[in-house]
């Protein structure tokens, strides 16, 4: 019994080790495989490659000299006099500091105020049952269908006869409820059950 227990043992072994070596076998590419992965790397990096080119042109402008010509070809990426003059000068002549606090702080309120409205809106379309729900609800996901373009001047109008023009709300006012921001919202929370005590945002982050 016990040389029998052995044998077991070691025939189980065995077929783990083939199941091991079958699984490495299909795991290591032939070397067609390796030319054909190799070919295809190479591709994508020449396409990332020229798409990274404008940006290294960029970058590379950025640190030349007035006398260079930044408009040679072909062109000269490494500058011939690096110097960070036209930085300093951007910085001095563009009032950088406030264009950073206004793009913060425009940010900063957009988002939050969407968090808030958006949750308030959607609460009730996700976890409430009532007559026309998936009506409104199809109502506000078909607005995403509405290119900005359309709105924008509207939008332009309604702030200067508000009297925003030139403020910190003219900016954020339009974009306080996103559509987008409402889906994201609604769709994850109906997933959790109706009796669940969680915080919508909680579901959200979530799912």
């Amino acid at each position: 019994m016990k040389r029998c227990g052995e044998m077991q043992q070691e025939n189980r072994l065995n077929s783990k080790l083939k199941t091991q070596n079958s699984k490495l076998k299909t795991f290591i590419p032939s070397s067609s495989q390796l030319w054909q992965y190799l070919g295809i790397y190479l591709l994508l990096g020449t396409i990332a490659l020229a798409m990274l080119l404008p940006l290294i042109w960029l970058v590379s402008t950025a640190f030349k000299s007035p006398v260079e010509d930044i408009f040679q070809f072909p062109p000269q990426f490494i500058p011939g006099q690096p110097t960070i003059q036209n930085f300093i000068k951007v910085w001095q002549t563009n009032p950088f500091g406030q264009y950073l606090f206004n793009s913060t702080l425009v940010a900063v309120l957009t988002v939050a105020l969407n968090l808030l409205f958006c949750s308030l809106a959607a609460y009730p379309l996700a976890r409430l049952e009532f007559r026309g729900r998936e009506a409104i609800f199809t109502l506000i996901v078909a607005t995403i269908l509405i290119p900005f373009q359309i709105v924008m001047i509207p939008l332009y109008i309604l702030a200067v006869q508000l009297g925003l023009r030139n403020t910190y709300l003219g900016l954020i006012f339009p974009a306080i409820a996103q559509h987008s921001v409402f889906f994201y919202y609604v769709k994850p929370s109906r997933a959790f059950p109706r009796n669940s005590k969680k915080p919508l945002g909680w579901m959200v982050a979530q799912s």
